[in-house]
């Protein structure tokens, strides 16, 4: 499966787009 993250704002929202991100990748997302 794919995902997309859009991240608007802020570094921290930056911050918690690459930790949900790494997040998902464990998960088999790409």
């Amino acid at each position: 499966m794919k995902y997309h993250l859009w991240t608007i704002g802020c570094q921290m929202n930056e911050a918690d787009s690459q930790r949900v991100g790494s997040e998902l990748e464990k998960l088999g997302y790409r």
